[in-house]
This record gives structure tokens, C-alpha cells and sequence, in this order.
């Protein structure tokens, strides 16, 4: 899911993808990725590009993202 929230980590509005596999209050199994952007997409899946934040360190990050097997 891509949502246009307040990133407390950069003081500004930012598109935020997050990875969720049930309820927003659980614990995700990865950081959201922050100035997310759509970077390729192909019939087999598609890639965002963005920061994730851990432990305030912002790093360049892209996840393929694809149906499952």
C-alpha cells in the first residue's frame, strides 16, 4: 500500500509504502519505504524505489514486488 502521510523522519509530507501481511497495529516484517516512486513495471511484477529509516539512518532502497509463486 502507497500513501501520500507526515514522515516524522523527514519533516515533510512523503509517499509511504508499506509492506503489510495483517493489521496495521502488528509488527511488519520490513520499514516503510519512504519518497516512494514507481521505477519499473512489467507483466511479471513492478519496483519501488525510496529511503527506509532504520534506527534514524535513512538508506536507498527498492523492492521488487511480484505475485507469489
Amino acid at each position: 500500500m502507497v500513501v501520500q502521510n507526515m514522515s516524522h523522519q523527514f519533516n515533510r509530507y512523503s509517499n509511504i509504502a508499506r509492506f503489510q501481511m495483517s493489521g496495521t497495529n502488528d509488527v511488519q516484517p520490513i520499514p516503510e519505504l519512504h519518497d516512494a516512486t514507481l521505477a519499473w513495471m512489467g507483466p511479471n511484477g513492478f519496483v519501488l524505489t525510496g529511503f527506509e529509516v532504520v534506527a534514524g539512518i535513512a538508506y536507498a532502497q527498492s523492492w521488487w514486488c511480484r505475485a507469489p509463486n
